[in-house]
C-alpha cells in the first residue's frame, strides 16, 4: 500500500511538472506543412544516475529507432519485472527524462520516452529497484 501510494505520489509531482517546463507553441497544420525540420523536445536538466547496466544496447534496435521514440507496439512488450536495460535494449533508446526518488528503502526511478502518434505522446515507465513496477502511456499510436 505504501509503494502504490508513492508511486501515486510520484506521479502526481511530475504531471504537475509538466506545465512548468518551456512554453512552446503548436505548430498549425500550414505551418507543419511548410517545415522541413523539427528540433526534438529539450531534455530534463534534472536527469540523475540510472540503475547500472551490464547489457550491452542492441544497436541493430537503435539503428531502427534512430528517433528514440517509443511505440504503442514496444510499450505493450514491456512487463512488470523486466529489469531496466532490457527496457532500453527494447526501445533502442535511452529514455528523454528520467527522475529518480529513494522512498521507504526502495530506489523508484520514473523514465519518459516521446512516443509515436498523437502531438504529445508519450510513455512512463516506473522501476522500483531495477525493475519495471508500472507503466502509462498516452496517445501511442
Amino acid at each position: 500500500m505504501k509503494k502504490l501510494a508513492a508511486l501515486l505520489f510520484l506521479s502526481l509531482i511530475v504531471m504537475s511538472m509538466g506545465g512548468c517546463g518551456n512554453s512552446q507553441n503548436v505548430p498549425t497544420q500550414q505551418s507543419v506543412e511548410n517545415t522541413t525540420t523539427q528540433t526534438a523536445p529539450s531534455q530534463s536538466t534534472a536527469q540523475t544516475s540510472e540503475p547500472q547496466s551490464t547489457a550491452q544496447p542492441d544497436t541493430t534496435q537503435q539503428q531502427k529507432n534512430a528517433s528514440g521514440k517509443i511505440s504503442l507496439a514496444m510499450y505493450e512488450q514491456i512487463d512488470t519485472g523486466m529489469r531496466y536495460e532490457d527496457v532500453i535494449a527494447l526501445i533502442g533508446a535511452k529514455p528523454s527524462s528520467e527522475s529518480t526518488m529513494d522512498l521507504m528503502g526502495a530506489t523508484t526511478v520514473m523514465c519518459s520516452w516521446w512516443g509515436e502518434g498523437d502531438i504529445g505522446a508519450n510513455a512512463m515507465i516506473y522501476f522500483q529497484d531495477g525493475v519495471v513496477s508500472s507503466k502509462s502511456q498516452a496517445g501511442l499510436k
